[in-house]
């Protein structure tokens, strides 16, 4: 897990390349559940931060059904933000408003 949150600092402060060549290197069969949402999360994240719109929605599904089973309030909440903004670059705004009510009611902070 400690690779992953290398991965969530270098994010953080905009490293992109190292992110990314971090990313690459991750075995994801080998990693637990809670590893495979949090790496599905980084590279949703990671496309963001790259201005890479791509619609990862199922991906993103997975991680929110995750994290609510865990109660990971936390992580659930971000998980929340990336789908709605997903939804506002769509230009869904009722999804997305819709996603943000979801995403405050688990966020200790808005994000």
């Amino acid at each position: 897990m400690s690779e992953l949150s290398s991965i969530d600092n270098m994010l953080d402060s905009l490293d992109y390349a190292s992110a990314s060549k971090a990313l690459v290197k991750i075995g994801t069969e080998k990693l637990s559940g809670e590893q495979k949402a949090y790496y599905q999360l980084l590279k949703t994240r990671y496309a963001f931060g790259k201005n890479s719109f791509i619609d990862d929605s199922l991906s993103l599904n997975a991680c929110i059904d995750y994290y609510k089973a865990k109660n990971m309030k936390d992580e659930l909440a971000r998980a929340y933000f990336y789908k709605g903004e997903m939804y506002r670059l769509a230009g869904d705004m009722a999804k997305a408003l819709s996603t943000k009510k979801n995403r405050n009611s688990y966020s200790k902070t808005v994000i």
